[in-house]
């Protein structure tokens, strides 16, 4: 595991949050799945949100650079407005797909005492989860919530 997806398993544990879908919408948006006595069961890492848009404009100058921000309208008519809709969107309606397929094959393999929390932390966390309700959680700050509860237990 790399250090930051320890850190925020971590500071989901502390607040109590298991068993939790942790996504993390950094330069990867990675999802990783907390299951009851905090055992983690697995991940799913895809490209990141920024990463996407990167990708997308470098290949045509067609395409412009576009802000990671809700627009005004799904469809757009311009390109800047089609980007920024596909980044946003695109980007919600794939974790939306993916957090509901993920809760339906951990629901179907494990018993859980309560349903999973989903929680949004890095970069894209607060941008994103604005204006959805697919997070129970908006933290972007969890990984270092994390750091500082791996410190104080070593600091004893």
């Amino acid at each position: 595991f790399n250090a930051d997806r320890v850190a925020n398993m971590v500071a989901a544990c502390e607040r109590d949050f298991t068993p939790c879908l942790i996504v993390d919408l950094g330069a990867v948006t990675r999802i990783d799945v907390l299951g009851e006595n905090k055992k983690h069961l697995g991940s799913v890492v895809t490209l990141g949100v920024q990463k996407s848009l990167d990708t997308l404009t470098s290949f045509s100058h067609a395409y412009p650079d576009a802000a990671i921000d809700k627009p005004a309208h799904v469809v757009g008519r311009y390109a800047a407005d089609a980007v920024q809709s596909g980044a946003y969107y695109g980007t919600l309606s794939m974790l939306e797909g993916l957090t509901d397929k993920i809760l339906c094959e951990i629901k179907a393999h494990e018993k859980l005492s309560a349903e999973p929390k989903i929680i949004a932390t890095g970069g894209y966390a607060k941008a994103l989860g604005a204006h959805t309700d697919l997070f129970d959680e908006v933290i972007p700050s969890l990984t270092l919530e994390g750091l500082y509860a791996i410190a104080r237990r070593n600091i004893k």
